[in-house]
This record gives structure tokens, sequence and C-alpha cells, in this order.
């Protein structure tokens, strides 16, 4: 779980930042994929990629790169 309160709003930002993430995971890896990819802690980004994305544009910024790893990854498997 993360530190941040289930209680407390998330500011206009983050709440952006969240949302516009969350949907480029449902393009590149489909809702269910997706869902768990973003609530899942991932070791390589030393943390669940929601609390990142909400956390600050940094945070953004590394789990959007990590799914444009995945998505050239998927590209390259269908061109074989």
């Amino acid at each position: 779980m993360s530190d941040r309160d289930w209680g407390t709003r998330l500011t206009p930002a983050a709440a952006k930042r969240q949302s516009d993430t969350t949907r480029l995971a449902m393009i590149v890896l489909g809702r269910e994929a997706a869902i768990s990819f973003m609530n899942e802690p991932n070791h390589q980004l030393g943390g669940r990629p929601i609390d990142l994305v909400i956390e600050s544009e940094e945070g953004r910024e590394r789990v959007e790169g990590e799914l444009a790893g995945i998505e050239y990854l998927q590209a390259c498997v269908k061109k074989e």
C-alpha cells in the first residue's frame, strides 16, 4: 500500500498523470494486464507504477519509459 492516505484527494496534476498513464498502459497492455502492471510492485522501477506516477512527473516519465520498452518489445516479436 502507498504512503498516500486513501482519504486524501489527488492534486489536479497528480490525477491527470494517473489518468493519462493508466490510459497509456491500457493501450499498450490491454485492460487486465494494465491494472496489474500499474498496481503491482515493479522491481525495475522501485515501486508500484501507480504510486510513482502520482508522486511526480519524474515517476510518470519512468513508468511511461517502461511502457515504451514493453511496446517496443511487443512490436519486435510481431515482426518475427
